[in-house]
C-alpha cells in the first residue's frame, strides 16, 4: 500500500504538471485561432468575414487566459512550454521554408530541355583487374567525349608495374597514374578532378568506381570502404556524377 507521504509526493508532482499542460493547451488554441485568422484574410473565401471575426475573438480570449496563466504560474514551470513551443514552431516554419525553396529550385525552367551535355568519364582502378575492365566497358557504353582510367600509387616501382601490366593487356583506354604517398587517396583524386574540370570546363564529370559485391555479411567490412569514403566526399562536388559498377564475386 502506498504511504501517505508517497501519495502526497505524487500529488505534488501531478499538480506541478498542471501549469505545463495549461500553457501548452492555451498556447495551441491561440496559435490555431490566429492561424485561421490569417487563413481567412489571405484566401477571402465566401463569407470569410464572420469566420475571421469568430477566430479573432477566440484567439483574443485564449491569449488572455494564456497571459494570466503565464503571469501566475511562471515560476512553477510555466516557463518551460513558453520556451519550448515557440522554438518547435520556429523549427517547423524553417523546415516548411526549406521545402518551399527546394520545390522552387527543382521546378523546370525555360531552356532546360535545350541544355547540351558534354561528358568526361574517369574510371578509378587499382590496376588491370576484371572489375576494372568491366567498369571500363560500362563507361565506354556511355560514349563519353573523353574517357580515361585513373589510379593512385605510393611509389615509383608500383607505378612502373601497373603501367607495364596495362600496356601488356592492351587496354584501349589511357591510364593516368598519380604518385602520392599520402594515406588518404581521396585528396589526390579530388585534385585531379579539379584539374580535369579546368581542362574541360563545360563537361559533366562522371566518376566510375568498380566495387566488389561479396555474399557474406562480414566480408562487406573488408571491401569498398575507400569507395564509400570517396563517394561521400564527391557527393557535394558540383557538376560531378558518381557511378558504382558492381562486380559480384562468387
Amino acid at each position: 500500500m502506498p504511504t501517505p507521504a508517497r501519495l502526497a509526493g505524487v500529488g505534488v508532482f501531478v499538480l506541478g504538471l498542471v501549469p505545463l499542460f495549461a500553457v501548452g493547451l492555451f498556447m495551441s488554441f491561440t496559435l490555431s485561432q490566429a492561424g485561421m485568422v490569417v487563413h481567412h484574410w489571405r484566401l477571402r473565401e465566401p463569407h470569410w468575414r464572420p469566420g475571421l471575426g469568430v477566430n479573432a475573438l477566440g484567439a483574443a480570449a485564449t491569449a488572455l487566459v494564456l497571459v494570466v496563466i503565464l503571469v501566475s504560474k511562471f515560476t512553477e514551470g510555466a516557463w518551460i512550454p513558453t520556451l519550448v513551443i515557440p522554438v518547435i514552431t520556429l523549427a517547423f516554419l524553417g523546415i516548411h521554408r526549406h521545402y518551399e525553396r527546394v520545390a522552387e529550385a527543382i521546378r523546370p525552367r525555360p531552356g532546360d530541355l535545350d541544355e547540351v551535355v558534354r561528358h568526361t568519364v574517369v574510371v578509378l582502378v587499382a590496376g588491370p583487374t576484371r572489375p576494372a575492365l568491366h567498369a571500363i566497358r560500362y563507361a565506354q557504353a556511355m560514349r563519353p567525349d573523353h574517357l580515361f582510367a585513373l589510379t593512385v600509387v605510393q611509389d615509383g616501382h608500383r607505378r612502373a608495374e601497373i603501367a607495364k601490366a596495362w600496356d601488356d593487356l592492351g587496354v584501349d583506354v589511357p591510364l593516368e597514374i598519380i604518385e602520392d604517398d599520402y594515406r588518404d587517396f581521396t585528396v589526390p583524386i579530388e585534385a585531379f578532378l579539379t584539374d580535369t574540370d579546368a581542362r574541360w570546363a563545360d563537361d559533366t564529370l562522371t566518376v566510375v568506381i568498380p566495387e566488389f559485391v561479396v555474399h557474406r555479411w562480414w566480408e562487406h567490412l573488408l571491401h569498398n570502404q575507400s569507395a564509400l569514403m570517396l563517394k561521400a566526399r564527391l557527393l557535394y562536388r558540383r557538376n560531378t556524377v558518381v557511378i558504382s559498377v558492381p562486380w559480384h564475386i562468387d
